[in-house]
């Protein structure tokens, strides 16, 4: 059997997800790294009919294309052998489906663009919009996909810049955090006593609080802090490049084909895109 190949990006949120999810199941995969940031290739032609969507990441299983990280990391549970990553038994399985679902309710792209420099994501959204609108003129065959993509990123700036909005997030982050914390005083995972898929999609977005520099809301809950030291001691953290902080070494070999040959002259460039890739989108 070949590997599987993902198109992906190593500090994205949602790639985070499916990497973390095959590296728990044992499935050999290859990545195929995709630049989201200079060149946009996420809205390249080629990408958009894999992913109308324009987002990574993207799962090549053959002929089979599958997009959304909720549903490809729902596909790697259940078409490959190796640990079970959906509990059987049913109160278990029961708790999984909801963590997991609530999980991806919660919309961290949002709280990832409130959270940072407003002015640098509005520029950066800015720059997206205008990439966008030029491949919709040149590729009318994808009109429709870019024009919904425009959308997207007009609405993402229009919410992030919203003060009652990011109050919103918050609020629901902690009260979820409660909840969690509250659970997992009683059982080591999620769905109880078993690692399932609602520990892969929270590992994830608890990676993306640190990464945010928003520790505080874990560790002011003992429990929950607990759970999540405990998840990243698993050899899969590491084996999936989790990004609790800003890592330059997963990126050169992006770097170095996205620059080419003046890779030597463009450090300050790489530098500068340091706050770029902090702005991610899943």
């Amino acid at each position: 059997m070949k590997d599987l190949l993902l198109y992906n990006i190593p500090p994205s949120l949602c790639s985070q997800k499916v990497r973390l999810a095959l590296v728990e199941k044992g499935v050999a995969f290859k990545n195929r790294w995709v630049d989201i940031g200079p060149t946009a290739e996420n809205y390249q032609p080629w990408y958009v009919k894999l992913n109308p969507k324009c987002v990574v990441p993207t799962l090549v299983d053959g002929d089979t294309v599958i997009t959304d990280s909720f549903v490809i990391m729902r596909y790697v549970a259940e078409h490959f052998e190796g640990p079970a990553l959906i509990p059987t038994d049913p109160a278990e399985r029961d708790r999984m489906e909801h963590w997991y679902a609530l999980a991806e309710s919660l919309d961290f792209r949002l709280f990832t663009f409130a959270s940072v420099n407003k002015r640098m994501t509005g520029f950066g959204l800015k720059m997206k919009v205008k990439k966008l609108r030029a491949y919709a003129k040149k590729y009318p065959q994808l009109r429709t996909e870019y024009e919904a993509k425009i959308q997207d990123m007009t609405g993402l700036k229009a919410q992030s810049h919203d003060p009652a909005v990011a109050q919103k997030q918050r609020a629901d982050l902690e009260r979820e955090f409660d909840a969690l914390n509250e659970l997992l005083a009683q059982q080591p995972f999620i769905a109880g006593a078993t690692y399932s898929l609602a520990d892969v999609i929270w590992t994830v977005s608890l990676t993306r609080l640190s990464f945010l520099k928003q520790d505080a809301l874990i560790e002011a809950r003992p429990h929950l802090l607990a759970y999540y030291q405990r998840m990243q001691a698993r050899p899969s953290y590491e084996a999936a490049t989790l990004y609790p902080r800003f890592m330059i070494g997963p990126m050169l070999p992006l770097f170095a084909r996205v620059l080419g040959p003046r890779l030597l002259v463009a450090t300050g460039m790489i530098v500068g895109l340091f706050y770029v890739w902090k702005m991610v989108l899943s």
